[in-house]
């Protein structure tokens, strides 16, 4: 059975909490309204939904000493749309690194800081890219998790559930595939996780259509093209509903974290 979803299209406040972040990017939006969840996942979106954060961190704090970048607005940071999600996934690999005192001048020359950032600033900016990255692979494996609910022979048998997924975020973003793949065990258990199998499949849209075109030509001649098709409904369960929650609580508070010690404990939870 070949199903096509339009996945993209979900996504309401009933059920698929925002943030102001989320509305703000929205209302800039040429569709307000319009593909909430694929908003919230999508690479196209990513790296504004950082960059609308980080420019409220800038701009939030009694004293300079305690905004984000002493205050000053980097120039990758200033316009809107210009930090892209491959730019956001660079600067999270960086922080992968390590030793991030030795990185600070670099990382600082990338966004277009007129001076070099202290290792606190570069921590912040890292931990709020994980954030947003964290969020979207939580979704991702929340639309993955509804749609094998729908197939109870998958869960029953103990063959492999192989999922093709294509798209340059789950390919190149640091950690993306690791990330959804966790996600999707913590909702089924380690056991039928560790049957999960995410890889990538190049040309899906063709390959699909063509698939979905020949089966379509095979049953419209049988007269029984009803018998095959259907469309899974949302299922998300309440406890995936708080995690979303949870990360996205992390995120409508972000402005409020004012020490570097405290956003580096966050760190260790969201890699």
């Amino acid at each position: 059975m070949l199903i096509n979803t339009e996945i993209d299209l979900f996504g309401d406040e009933s059920y698929l909490p925002r943030t102001r972040f989320d509305r703000l990017l929205d209302n800039s939006h040429s569709q307000p309204g319009y593909q909430l969840y694929e908003k919230m996942t999508s690479g196209a979106y990513l790296g504004e939904l950082t960059r609308l954060i980080a420019i409220e961190v800038i701009s939030s704090g009694e004293e300079y000493d305690d905004r984000l970048f002493n205050g000053s607005v980097p120039s990758k940071l200033t316009n809107p749309w210009e930090f892209t999600t491959s730019m956001m996934g660079f600067i999270e690999s960086m922080g992968d690194q390590g030793d991030l005192a030795s990185l600070v001048h670099e990382i600082g020359e990338y966004l277009g800081c007129a001076h070099d950032p202290r290792i606190q600033d570069v921590r912040r900016f890292i931990t709020i890219c994980r954030l947003v990255s964290c969020r979207a692979a939580t979704l991702a494996a929340a639309s993955l998790a509804a749609i094998i609910e729908q197939q109870p022979d998958l869960l029953s048998n103990q063959g492999p559930i192989v999922i093709g997924v294509n798209g340059s975020t789950f390919e190149k973003y640091p950690h993306m595939k690791q990330r959804i793949h966790r996600e999707l065990c913590k909702w089924f258990g380690e056991a039928t996780g560790a049957r999960i199998q995410i890889d990538v499949a190049r040309d899906g849209g063709s390959v699909g259509g063509a698939l979905i075109a020949m089966l379509y030509s095979t049953k419209h001649q049988h007269g029984n093209l009803r018998s095959w098709l259907c469309i899974p409904p949302w299922n998300l369960k309440q406890k995936y509903l708080k995690k979303v929650q949870k990360l996205v609580s992390k995120l409508s508070t972000w402005s409020t974290a004012k020490r570097s010690p405290a956003i580096s404990s966050n760190e260790k939870t969201l890699s």
